[in-house]
């Protein structure tokens, strides 16, 4: 761990001689000289100096030492006590003491010329053996101790002189709590202390109106759940264990945008298009994904999926530590330790979008007000996470809530949602404690979660239909939609040349064709050069055309979305199906796919695409 490589760093300070702190040193020399006696050791303290029997008693330091601090490392949900700090104390004259301090690690104290090179100084004398020296340190040791100092390198709930502390928002200077600078960096949470709870909580409850709450709802309380996560564990018998599946079945960011948004509290910034690799894992290997897990505690991590059959390596992890686990998907997850949450891109609000993307901070800033609510709560008979217990029976109350209607429910569904009732619980109280909210609107807020986790707690029971012939989405018309929507993303970032300037354009200076008011010319030696383009994009995202050019092209004629009203169409295919013309191979005439844009628009619209280059025009 790299913190502890100033383990051994040393901390100076000088006493005055009160009333107060006398007390206390005599009060510690009394401890000592009793344990040094029921030890049996040759050692006593006189005069806040060591003196030994062999020695007729004589003084052979001119300080005395002991404990003040239990030293633990905490790390990937593990807690190791490593060491001491402890204190030499020194009469520098009649009205004063000098105190020094540092740690030592419990390895160290079996080493009796480190020790003695260790204490040892120009200052601090100590004129008995190096064996000696060591069975003071070992018996001092034996006193009381009960400050603790944690070092951690895992984000989360540390316990440090029998306080919580929330890392990393702690402060790392102080005595309780030190982590490394790189875990300060990568886990940085941003905070506008100019926002009140009041403002805060009311920009929170506009965030969940971006899209439908039957998704906002679920993301907001898995949040503020997997904010107290360990708390839950560790006073508790029943314990969340359960994944988060955010998906919709095309490509857009969009579904990357709203898990930010709701579930990113480190580093938020305004790119919200893409995962931060530095706090989340963005790729589909299990050794990177366990190296972000095993570092959070107590926060959501956001990470992708290439399918279910990956979904085994989330299961160990999310049970072993405390965190929230976040999984992006084209699909949905059919597991029954998964929520599967799907997002339709057309009913994302641009406005409330736009608004919270230009200002992260907010939204940091609630989480930070949040956790300094749970941790002023901990006390508290209703609400105190310290409570042996509590959570066990909020979480039956929140189950028979749901279930009171005597519904027909899924029983892992229902379980997962009674959680997330949890969360979203003591987010509405963090909002009535700080006088956001009144019990009236608690009630009701209350009541609008109840109602959506009751309805996506049902079990689905497919409806019988008059016409038992289902239609199913032909693997054609999935390769044609992918075609189409991958255009769309390419001339995203590309330049088009105006139809009437397609006489003065090299063909070195453009990839990709002409446009006109209706209808997209794409350019190529061959037709098939942009389906080639297509084929490859569509590869690197894990995606494949299956169908062969000419196949999909005559789909697109039949759907009605190629045009052959323009000059540059030979007489001789006119009439003819067009595809399978212009599929031909070797045909110089054939230079040209022809788009119609608004029957484009509207077929990708249709079929719950999300556009950029086509919805402009």
């Amino acid at each position: 761990m790299k913190e502890l490589k100033g383990f051994y760093k040393k901390d100076t300070t000088v006493h005055s001689l009160k009333h107060s702190f006398r007390e206390v040193t005599k009060y510690r020399i009394d401890i000592l000289n009793k344990i040094y006696k029921k030890e049996k050791l040759p050692i006593q303290i006189d005069k806040n100096l060591y003196t030994l029997k062999e020695n007729d008693y004589k003084t052979v330091s001119n300080f005395f030492i002991f404990p003040t601090h239990k030293i633990y490392k905490y790390s990937k949900q593990k807690e190791e006590h490593i060491g001491f700090r402890i204190s030499l104390l020194k009469r520098t004259d009649i009205t004063k003491i000098k105190k020094i301090s540092f740690n030592i690690k419990l390895g160290d104290l079996k080493n009796a010329e480190e020790l003695y090179t260790l204490i040892h100084g120009k200052e601090y004398k100590f004129n008995g053996s190096k064996a000696n020296l060591k069975k003071i340190i070992e018996a001092s040791l034996k006193m009381s101790v009960y400050p603790r100092i944690v070092y951690t390198d895992t984000i989360g709930w540390i316990q440090g002189n029998e306080e919580l502390h929330y890392v990393p928002i702690t402060d790392y200077e102080d005595d309780n709590i030190l982590c490394s600078a790189q875990l300060k960096k990568d886990y940085n949470i941003t905070n506008n202390y100019a926002l009140n709870e009041n403002e805060l909580f009311a920009e929170i409850i506009k965030l969940l109106n971006i899209t439908d709450k039957k998704v906002t709802i679920p993301l907001l309380a898995f949040t503020a759940l997997s904010s107290f996560n360990s708390l839950i564990h560790k006073n508790n018998t029943s314990c969340p264990e359960f994944l988060l599946c955010l998906h919709n079945k095309n490509e857009s960011p969009l579904k990357t945008a709203i898990a930010n948004l709701f579930c990113n509290v480190f580093n938020r910034s305004q790119h919200i298009y893409s995962i931060d690799s530095r706090t989340h894992n963005n790729q589909w290997t299990n050794s990177e994904m366990l190296e972000k897990i095993s570092s959070i505690s107590d926060a959501p991590c956001i990470t992708q999926i290439s399918g279910v059959s990956k979904l085994g390596a989330y299961i160990k992890p999310m049970k072993q530590y405390s965190n929230g686990i976040i999984i992006l998907s084209s699909n949905p997850l059919k597991h029954d330790s998964v929520i599967n949450l799907g997002i339709d891109d057309s009913e994302i609000d641009q406005k409330i979008l736009k608004h919270h993307k230009e200002n992260p901070i907010i939204f940091s800033s609630w989480f930070t007000s949040f956790i300094l609510y749970i941790q002023s709560e901990f006390g508290d008979k209703q609400w105190g996470l310290d409570n042996r217990g509590l959570i066990d029976q909020f979480y039956k109350d929140c189950t028979s809530t749901i279930s009171e209607d005597k519904a027909d429910y899924d029983i892992n569904k229902l379980r997962h949602y009674a959680w997330l009732l949890v969360g979203y619980s003591y987010f509405l109280n963090y909002g009535l404690k700080n006088d956001a909210i009144n019990a009236e609107q608690f009630t009701n807020m209350a009541n609008e979660a109840i109602v959506i986790f009751r309805e996506l707690s049902k079990i689905e029971v497919p409806m019988p239909h008059e016409n038992q012939n289902t239609i199913t989405e032909s693997p054609l018309h999935r390769d044609a939609l992918n075609f189409l929507h991958m255009i769309d993303q390419i001339l995203t970032v590309s330049e088009l040349v105006n139809y009437e300037e397609k006489n003065n354009y090299s063909t070195t200076n453009i990839s990709y064709g002409f446009i006109d008011k209706t209808t997209l010319y794409i350019h190529s030696a061959s037709t098939s050069n942009i389906y080639e383009k297509v084929s490859s994009l569509l590869k690197d995202a894990g995606k494949k055309l299956s169908h062969k050019n000419t196949a999909i092209y005559e789909h697109l004629y039949n759907e009605g979305l190629l045009t052959l009203d323009d000059k540059d169409t030979p007489e001789k295919i006119k009439g003819n199906s067009y595809a399978k013309t212009v599929a031909l191979k070797n045909k110089g005439s054939i230079r040209m796919l022809h788009l119609n844009i608004s029957a484009v628009r509207k077929y990708l619209l249709s079929n719950g695409f999300s556009l950029h280059f086509f919805q402009e025009k």
